[in-house]
């Protein structure tokens, strides 16, 4: 793992919200705190990727170098979790779940019924080797071709979330073998085959799951108090807001909070002061417009509030240690 690339808080809060992941928070736990600011919190493979159906790949091989968690929305959605090392805990609003695999690998299923809050843990030292393929309720209901089939399917999301887990076969694990293997290969043929394997492998544990009545569904692992609601109330008002030309003290009152108790949450919450937080949300916009949008140096450096685009360059080359044109050549 020496030479496997290393995610610092900020590069994993980016990596999520580049996956979709919405209203990302990355919390450290108060040990961790005490480590440099860049300092990584994670070391190895975390790659995304959707497939040209839409059905989503997410490979992991990595080993968390430091305590505490991720926290974003989740969608209604299908997740099936392939893990082969390590143990994982995560919790769906208040009710956590863990599963390990060092006795053996295994399979776990989350049927996620209505929009809620993801929290996935992380414990220094844990060597985590997991592959996970999701497909969003719309996606799912838009291929039911009978009655039947959509009944199953409506089924699967009729709770707000429901929990399966299964022992992999071996056939299962050379699939996901083989799906790891041709995730690395970006080619056409590397694709198509990646494509046929992330459909089998979902074929047999969306059948596992219409075979099985909710009441076999996993008991959480323990009732969490989550106060996350309240701790990502101030950036996702600010999200609504946040291109708009306000003083320090409209954002207060928007927001209903004094400065000086906004300065505090953010310094404690973030490390940075408001208005650096602003800044760096709006350059962390423009990269991904950038990237994913296509759009010129000037209507992005525009939208995020430079009047010169030399400005902007200057600002973006300080915060990612790349140039705007720099970083829009590796996409291109």
């Amino acid at each position: 793992m020496n030479e496997k690339p290393e995610l610092s808080k900020a590069q994993l809060a980016r990596t999520l919200n580049d996956a979709g992941y919405k209203h990302v928070l990355v919390d450290l736990s108060s040990n961790s705190q005490d480590l440099k600011k860049n300092s990584p919190v994670i070391k190895g493979e975390l790659c995304f990727n959707t497939l040209p159906s839409g059905m989503k790949v997410h490979c992991t091989d990595v080993i968390e170098e430091q305590s505490g968690k991720t926290t974003s929305e989740i969608n209604e959605c299908i997740s099936i979790n392939f893990l082969l090392k390590g143990k994982v805990e995560y919790s769906l609003d208040n009710n956590r779940f863990m599963f390990s695999a060092d006795e053996k690998p295994l399979a776990f299923v989350s049927c996620i019924g209505e929009k809620q809050l993801f929290t996935r843990y992380f414990n220094q030292g844990e060597h985590i080797r997991k592959l996970n393929i999701s497909v969003d309720q719309n996606w799912l209901l838009s291929r039911c071709v009978n009655e039947e089939d959509l009944l199953i399917a409506t089924k699967m999301f009729s709770l707000k979330q429901a929990v399966y887990r299964w022992e992999c076969s071996q056939e299962t694990l050379e699939l996901v073998e083989r799906l790891f293997e041709y995730h690395h290969n970006n080619s056409l043929l590397a694709n198509l085959k990646a494509e046929q394997i992330a459909s089998q492998l979902f074929s047999i544990y969306y059948q596992q799951v219409d075979l099985v009545s909710s009441d076999n569904a996993i008991t959480p692992t323990s009732s969490c108090n989550n106060n996350v609601y309240e701790d990502a109330y101030f950036e996702k008002q600010l999200e609504a807001i946040i291109y708009q030309p306000l003083s320090l003290a409209q954002i207060s009152t928007h927001l209903g909070a004094s400065i000086s108790s906004l300065q505090r949450y953010f310094k404690a919450k973030h490390q940075l002061t408001l208005k650096e937080y602003i800044r760096n949300q709006k350059l962390e916009h423009a990269r991904r417009s950038l990237v994913f949008d296509k759009q010129s140096i000037g209507e992005v450096a525009y939208i995020a509030g430079y009047k010169h685009a030399s400005n902007f360059s200057t600002a973006f080359k300080k915060y990612f240690n790349v140039t705007p044109a720099e970083l829009q050549s590796q996409y291109n």
